[in-house]
């Protein structure tokens, strides 16, 4: 069996400056997990509803 793990991280420091940018891009296709750092340090996921 062959396992492999395709991830991109993407790190930023206006999140509202880069959604809006991210909405207004071309070409760019939203992939629905995000994952975001809270005040406390823990890595939050977010995924959309279905």
């Amino acid at each position: 069996m062959k396992f492999t793990i395709d991830h991109f991280n993407i790190n930023v420091l206006d999140l509202e400056k880069s959604l809006t940018f991210y909405n207004k891009a071309p070409g760019l296709k939203k992939m629905g997990i995000y994952f975001i750092n809270d005040p406390d340090g823990y890595w939050l996921e977010i995924v959309p509803v279905r």
